[in-house]
């Protein structure tokens, strides 16, 4: 990349990513393909995948099956929530940072993800309801069965709110 720009449009607005660094590799030696990537962005953070499977002939092309074996991971180091929450609206300013970190070990049909999900300096203002919330955080683990909130927390000017428990996938995708 010598110069440009990323962006990300959302509910008819345009969010540019600040594109520092994209680097995206995929090597296949023999049938064996292996894909990485790296992104930072001075709006959005820093962002790296690893990605490996196999590929098999079919009818005498080469490719890709849903039965693929797939092996990935990835991390997400988010700094400021501000600018990809503006993309949803303005009459909330959501802020904080976040780190995400993803593994999966299956097949591209059922990839069994899981990994964990760290945000901190949490904050959501709404002025036109008086909504003022700070210093909060989550913590949470999730697989392919659900996520698990081991801890969150956000505070108010008096007061606060604490939360911990499990969500399952058969109860979100109903």
């Amino acid at each position: 990349r010598e110069k440009g720009d990323l962006s990300v449009t959302a509910a008819d607005r345009a969010f540019a990513i600040g594109l520092q660094q994209l680097n995206a590799t995929v090597d296949v030696v023999d049938n064996r393909a292996t894909a990485q990537l790296q992104v930072q962005g001075s709006q959005t953070g820093k962002l790296t995948a690893h990605a490996q499977t196999q590929m098999s002939k079919q009818g005498g092309n080469w490719g890709l099956s849903s039965r693929s074996p797939l092996t990935l991971s990835g991390q997400a180091h988010i700094d400021s929530l501000n600018p990809l929450a503006a993309l949803y609206g303005a009459s909330v300013d959501i802020d904080g940072r976040v780190a995400i970190d993803l593994q999966g070990k299956g097949t591209f049909a059922k990839p069994r993800l899981r990994g964990r999900a760290r945000a901190t300096a949490l904050s959501i203002e709404q002025v036109q309801n008086g909504l003022f919330l700070h210093d909060g955080s989550v913590q949470a683990a999730f697989d392919e069965r659900g996520v698990e909130v081991t801890e969150a927390s956000i505070k108010a000017d008096e007061g606060s709110l604490t939360a911990e428990g499990r969500v399952f996938a058969d109860d979100l995708l109903a």
